[in-house]
């Protein structure tokens, strides 16, 4: 999805002359811009909003402080939960696991 989307691009006014659509921002950060223009013309206004880093929350579910033999594979998996800053899980997010 990049910097964003909008639910509708192309949007017919309503009795009272308005027309409105809805931008999701993307997973990238930064500044992002949206023109809106009356079709066949070149009159156009142009919005800017801002995509900020969501803040998350990371936490370990299952697997810490386990003991094993020396070659063997542990018995528990090492298991995080990612959380918005709402506490609600979140899909989709590529988690790093680095043997330090």
């Amino acid at each position: 999805m990049g910097f964003g989307s909008l639910v509708d691009s192309l949007v017919v006014t309503d009795n009272s002359g308005k027309a409105e659509t809805t931008l999701i921002l993307g997973e990238k950060e930064g500044q992002i811009q949206v023109e809106a223009k009356v079709y066949g013309t070149e009159n156009a206004v142009t919005f800017t909003s801002t995509g900020m880093p969501q803040p998350f929350s990371i936490t370990i579910v299952s697997g810490n402080n386990q003991q094993g033999v020396q070659g063997d594979t542990l018995s528990t998996s090492l298991t995080v939960l990612v959380t918005d800053k709402g506490g609600k899980a979140v899909s989709d997010k590529k988690v790093d696991f680095t043997i330090k």
